[in-house]
């Protein structure tokens, strides 16, 4: 994805792509207490005076309508307890965050680039 800022153009990944796979690797997490995909909720928020080119899904908005999104999540799916649980695996798998992180994500980031390039070729 592009993002155009006066003269300045930046490359970023698909917000939309990369939180699916962030929802598919805590979907993962997640088997292991018996919690189906279908209890995790997407959002993506955008900030900024950024405006969309075209429709976007519910799950995709701006910082101001994140909160009627989450509010309209009315359906309880899980317990306070299985949410302690969630909390402690999450926890448990985090990566500590660190210089030497922040690089090797930076060089995952780069080749699953390239490889997409190369796909495109």
């Amino acid at each position: 994805m592009v993002q155009r800022k006066a003269r300045r153009i930046t490359q970023f990944q698909n917000p939309l792509h990369q939180n699916y796979k962030h929802t598919q690797v805590l979907g993962k997490l997640l088997s292991a207490l018996g919690i189906e995909n279908e209890k995790i909720f997407s959002l993506v928020i955008f900030i900024g005076d950024s405006k969309f080119k075209t429709q976007m899904p519910e799950n995709v908005t701006y910082g101001s309508g994140a909160v009627s999104y989450i509010r309209s999540k009315t359906k309880v799916v899980m317990s306070y307890d299985q949410i302690l649980q969630i909390k402690r695996i999450i926890m448990g798998n985090m990566l500590e965050r660190s210089f030497k992180t922040d690089r090797e994500h930076t060089r995952h980031v780069r080749a699953i680039k390239n490889e997409k390039q190369k796909a495109n070729f």
